[in-house]
C-alpha cells in the first residue's frame, strides 16, 4: 500500500511538471501567432525557448532518480482547448537507448574490443557480404586521421565534402552504407533497422531506457520473453546497479562498460518533443536539455 502510494504520488508531481510545461507554452504562445494564420517566425521560438530554459529547472525538479525518470518518459501529455483552435502534445524521451557508434574507438584512438565484438554480433542475426570491410568504413569515419584500414576505407579522400572525427548523424552513417554498397553491390546492408541498434550520444546506455534490439546484442544467450520483461513490460525503473544484475546477472562482465542508471549528480540529457498545432498550422519544436546543468543545448524545428 505504501508503495502504491509513493507511485500515485510521484505520478502527480510527474503530471505537475508536464502542465508546467504546457502552461508555459500556453502562456507563451500569442507570441507565435499574433496573427491566425501567420507562420512562426523564429524571434518568437527563441523567446519561448529562453522561457523554457528558465522555468524547466524548477518543472524538472521533481526528477530527483531513476523511478522519476522513468515514469516522465512514460507518460506522454495532450491538451486541446474547447475550441479545437490549439493543442499541445509533450513527450520526454531519452538519448541514451542504443550503442553509441563512436565508442567502437576509445579515447586514445585505439579499437575498443567490448564494443567491436558487440557491432559484430549484429551480422549473426543480420549477415552481410563483408562485415570486416563495414566495420573498417566506421573506423576509419570515426579517427581523424587519414591512413587506411582497407583500400578505400577512408571515405574523405574521395569525397572532399565528407567529415572524419566522428559520426554525428544517421545521415552521415547512411554515407558510409552508400559506400560500402558502392563497393560490395551487396543491398543486404540496407535491410538492417540501424536506428534501433545505433546512436551518436552519451558514452553509455541507460538500462531504463535501452531497447530490447540493444539489449539482445549484449546479452545473446537470455531469451527474448526475458528481455522483453526488462524493457518493453517492466512497470519498475532499475534504480541501482546492483538492482539491474539481480534481475540480469548475464551482464555483470558488461555493465561497467555499456551501461549506467541515472542518478542526479550525472550529467544526463532528455529529448524535449513538442507538437504546436493553432489554428490549423502545426509546429513540431525540439530540444535537449541537460538535467545537470540545467541549460537548453540543441534546438531543432
Amino acid at each position: 500500500m505504501r508503495k502504491n502510494g509513493i507511485v500515485l504520488m510521484m505520478t502527480l508531481v510527474l503530471i505537475s511538471m508536464i502542465l508546467g510545461v504546457v502552461a508555459l507554452v500556453l502562456t507563451q504562445s500569442q507570441s507565435i501567432n499574433e496573427k491566425a494564420h501567420s507562420v512562426v517566425d523564429y524571434s518568437s521560438t527563441v523567446r519561448i525557448l529562453e522561457d523554457l530554459e528558465k522555468q524547466l529547472p524548477q518543472i524538472l525538479s521533481s526528477i530527483t532518480g531513476a523511478q522519476e525518470l522513468d515514469m516522465a518518459m512514460r507518460l506522454p501529455f495532450s491538451v486541446e482547448s474547447r475550441s479545437g483552435d490549439f493543442s499541445l502534445n509533450a513527450t520526454l524521451s531519452s538519448p541514451y537507448t542504443k550503442i553509441n557508434i563512436n565508442k567502437l574507438l576509445d579515447v586514445n584512438g585505439s579499437v575498443n574490443k567490448p564494443y567491436v565484438d558487440v557491432w559484430m554480433r549484429l551480422f549473426s542475426t543480420h549477415p552481410i557480404a563483408d562485415s570486416e570491410l563495414l566495420l573498417k568504413l566506421v573506423l576509419d569515419t570515426i579517427d581523424s586521421d587519414r591512413v587506411q584500414r582497407d583500400g578505400d576505407s577512408e571515405i574523405a579522400l574521395v569525397r572532399n565534402d565528407f567529415a572524419n572525427g566522428q559520426i554525428a548523424s544517421m545521415e552521415q552513417f547512411y554515407q558510409i552504407i552508400g559506400h560500402y554498397k558502392m563497393r560490395t553491390r551487396d543491398g543486404s546492408v540496407l535491410k538492417i533497422p540501424w536506428e534501433r541498434y545505433i546512436g551518436f550520444e552519451g558514452d553509455k546506455i541507460d538500462i531504463n531506457a535501452v531497447n530490447i534490439e540493444t539489449l539482445a546484442l549484449l546479452l545473446p544467450e537470455v531469451s527474448t520473453d526475458k528481455l522483453r520483461m526488462v524493457t518493453s513490460y517492466r512497470t519498475n525503473a532499475f534504480t541501482t546497479k546492483e538492482e539491474v544484475l539481480r534481475e540480469l546477472p548475464e551482464l555483470s562482465a558488461l555493465y561497467d562498460s555499456f551501461l549506467f542508471v541515472y542518478a542526479p549528480t550525472l550529467s544526463y540529457t532528455v529529448v524535449c518533443n513538442l507538437e504546436i498545432t493553432r489554428n490549423g498550422l502545426m509546429q513540431k519544436s525540439l530540444f535537449h536539455y541537460n538535467l545537470l546543468d540545467k541549460k537548453i543545448h540543441y534546438v531543432k524545428m
